[in-house]
């Protein structure tokens, strides 16, 4: 291609993965109008996982970079149980409209994000 010839481009990649060994996890619940705020330390509570690929072309001082990542926080318990209600359901056995609870001991999360990038740098 004419953007890449020769040696003016360099192809790279990268395989990063990583555990958290000691976090102070704060937690903020959202659920409707109901919320819970907890704060605690956790032993290895996380860990992330990274795959990027990319080209940098440096006479022109730019890359474009492809990266994937995903972390995970293990199951956090919160401090109290919550109780929610789920959206109205027809039961057809009873002939009744009903909200089940939902009660909540303790949460996880997961992200997972694809990202596109340019960097322009200075030397």
């Amino acid at each position: 291609s004419r953007v890449c010839r020769r040696s003016n481009c360099q192809f790279f990649g990268e395989i990063a993965t990583g555990i958290g060994i000691l976090e102070q996890v704060n937690m903020n619940v959202h659920l409707g109008s109901r919320s819970i705020g907890h704060t605690q330390w956790q032993v290895a509570p996380s860990y992330y996982l990274e795959f990027s690929v990319g080209f940098l072309k440096p006479s022109i001082n730019s890359a474009v970079q492809f990266q994937y990542n995903y972390i995970q926080y293990p199951r956090l318990a919160l401090p109290q149980r919550a109780e929610f209600r789920d959206k109205v359901k027809y039961n057809q056995q009873k002939q009744v409209f009903e909200r089940e609870r939902i009660f909540l001991d303790e949460v996880r999360l997961e992200i997972e994000a694809l990202l596109f990038s340019y960097t322009f740098f200075f030397e």
